[in-house]
């Protein structure tokens, strides 16, 4: 009787060892699948500000001198930094950037604050927006 209620007991152990590393397996790949999803988000956001901010440069530009315009300059909550590269508009952040080609390199960038409105302006051929 003893052996059979030992036999049991030790059934019952690799049972429960063998659920226990389903679950250690299972949260570890939600956190791999999660940190995945977090990057693309990040990344299709970044290409969004890229997009959005590119085209109000271009659409300055294409306007002509004494254009003037606002354009919300919105990061989806994330923290990105602006800037112009030759003819590009570069977005980048702690682990990756993405950038949007422009139609002009003479972009002058001021001061951007995001969640806010920014002032784009076409002077002397310069495309200025902040």
């Amino acid at each position: 009787m003893k052996n059979a209620q030992g036999q049991i007991s030790v059934e019952f152990l690799i049972i429960l060892t063998i659920l226990f590393l389903v679950l250690i397996f299972s949260v570890w790949t939600y956190g791999v699948k999660n940190k995945e999803v977090n990057d693309y988000r990040i990344n299709e956001s970044a290409k969004l500000v890229a997009f959005s901010t590119a085209t109000a440069i271009n659409g300055a530009y294409l306007a002509g001198d004494g254009f003037e315009s606002v354009v919300e300059m919105d990061s989806f909550g994330f923290d990105f930094n602006i800037s112009v590269d030759g003819s590009a508009v570069v977005v980048s952040w702690g682990r990756g950037l993405v950038d949007y080609p422009i139609l002009t390199n003479r972009v002058v960038l001021g001061s951007i604050t995001f969640g806010e409105m920014a002032t784009v302006q076409t002077r002397d051929g310069n495309v200025f927006l902040g």
